[in-house]
């Protein structure tokens, strides 16, 4: 969450792009160093969410999840509340482009 501490109002966002970019990051981190030894990563990200992201926050996401079709990681979803539109589109995308080890 994200509070603006200039007023005295609390303004929540999802933080779900930042923990699926530092997933990627921890990833690519592994493939390297397993790669220098000739072994293969297959990454996979299981998201779990309870909370709608943010719309500011679409560009971002979508970066994150081209990204990650890039590289071949697999982003799994579990929305715990609500459907998700955003990330709806990712699994549909994922279908559509076999992003499927």
């Amino acid at each position: 969450m994200i509070v603006d501490a200039s007023s005295d109002d609390f303004h929540s966002e999802s933080l779900l792009v930042g923990g699926l970019a530092k997933a990627l990051c921890h990833i690519n981190r592994t493939e390297k160093e397993l790669s220098a030894n000739g072994e293969k990563v297959n990454g996979r990200v299981l998201t779990i969410a309870a909370c709608l992201e943010g719309a500011s926050q679409y560009m971002n996401f979508m970066n994150v999840f081209f990204s990650a079709q890039k590289k071949g990681v697999i982003i799994d979803v579990c929305m715990l509340d609500k459907d998700s539109g955003l990330l709806q589109q990712v699994q549909m995308f994922r279908a559509l482009f076999g992003c499927n080890h």
